[in-house]
């Protein structure tokens, strides 16, 4: 069972901007995620690894997809 991407921002003390310079993925789409406007089944496999290694270059843990709920 994997914690919300909010939630993870919030353990790791990232920002929504911080994350999206790191993955280069626009805000606007993190913000989305964040606050379940975006469907997981809605995000591309391509877009979910860009933000794991983001999320993973801003923070002493290894997080997996499975880490990461994203709906």
């Amino acid at each position: 069972m994997g914690i919300f991407l909010k939630e993870i921002l919030e353990k790791e003390g990232v920002s929504q901007a911080e994350l999206s310079k790191a993955c280069d993925v626009s805000t606007t789409t993190i913000n989305k995620i964040c606050t379940k406007n975006l469907s997981g089944g809605n995000i591309s496999n391509t877009t979910k690894g860009k933000i794991l290694k983001g999320i993973n270059k801003l923070s002493d843990t290894n997080y997996t997809l499975k880490d990461i709920k994203f709906n």
